[in-house]
């Protein structure tokens, strides 16, 4: 058994392989997840270490809310592409995005 970083720490009972890491993701997807991060550096808890990089979930949100009053056309891969290009040039941090976009006809909801 490997030595914890602290007595806080769980200990550390196997590493688990690249491979592995591959397979969880796979199943994670296979499951319905839309973002899977399976690697030998994803950290488990988000309470782990520094957070300062961690580009928050209503951050992406509003950004996007702004990029679609700004850019949103008819053509909905390039706002896509327009999500993504501004995610990588913001963040210097951030070395892949992935961007799902969908279209649904807009209707007027009900009073």
């Amino acid at each position: 058994m490997t030595k914890r970083p602290t007595p806080k720490h769980a200990a550390v009972d196997r590493f688990v392989t690249p491979d592995e890491f591959q397979t969880y993701a796979r199943l994670a997807y296979a499951k319905g997840f839309s973002m899977v991060s399976s690697s030998p550096l994803t950290r488990s808890s988000y309470l782990a270490g520094d957070n300062t990089k961690v580009v928050a979930t209503d951050t992406i949100k509003n950004t996007i809310n702004i990029l679609a009053k700004k850019h949103l056309g008819d053509d909905i891969e390039q706002f896509a592409t327009t999500i993504g290009e501004h995610f990588l040039g913001k963040y210097k941090h951030v070395a892949r995005v992935n961007v799902s976009i969908d279209e649904r006809r807009w209707q007027r909801m009900e009073p």
